[in-house]
């Protein structure tokens, strides 16, 4: 999931913020190569980017964070990509030693967003609920399996069983959850979003 970041078309190969995990972008680059998957850019030089720092908001706005594992290099790099496909790129700055913005949001209907408040800028706030993003207030006590879920469809999470006050959030918002036993992977440092990898995304 801290690899590519999949577009309409195609992917753009990012470039691991940590050394020891660099190298594991030639695995992914195979595998795409292999399915015949279109690599449309490939983050270089000192620009650094991670998936987890990539967030689409709807079909022609995404979000990147800045921070310890991506930076404005590898932002710069991306948003030139995005710009060929009429999408903008909004550009925020992760809070504190926060490694990916994806720890802090994840879309989980076309209008509503599970959410760490505390973790995102005043500004960015006021952008989603201007854009008429229902915000979900997620439980930061439960870490970040708070958060971590995976939207397989518009108003349809897989979420960790661990993480019962943003089930019952999501629940109380017309959210299904589908819960699963995450608890010993997430250990490891990674959640259900972190696991997964999406490769086609229909429209909604």
């Amino acid at each position: 999931r801290s690899l590519p970041g999949i577009i309409k078309g195609g992917a753009v190969l990012c470039r691991m913020g940590v050394s020891y995990r660099r190298g594991d972008e030639l695995p992914f680059m195979r595998t795409l190569a292999r399915i015949g998957m279109p690599i449309f850019h490939t983050i270089h030089g000192t620009g650094l980017m991670e998936g987890g720092s990539f967030l689409w908001l709807n079909e022609h706005t995404a979000v990147v964070s800045v921070g310890q594992r991506s930076n404005a290099e590898g932002a710069r790099q991306l948003r030139e990509v995005l710009k060929t496909l009429g999408v903008e790129l909004v550009c925020v700055d992760n809070t504190g030693y926060g490694l990916h913005i994806g720890g802090s949001i994840v879309m989980v209907d076309i209008d509503k967003a599970l959410v760490f408040v505390q973790d995102l800028p005043w500004l960015f706030l006021v952008r989603l609920k201007e854009s008429g993003i229902q915000l979900i207030d997620a439980d930061p006590l439960q870490g970040g399996m708070g958060v971590n879920c995976l939207a397989v469809k518009p108003g349809r999470v897989i979420m960790s069983s661990h993480a019962r006050y943003s089930a019952d959030q999501l629940d109380q918002n017309v959210v299904e959850v589908v819960t699963v036993d995450f608890n010993e992977t997430f250990t490891g440092g990674g959640g259900v979003n972190c696991s997964t990898f999406p490769l086609i995304r229909d429209n909604i």
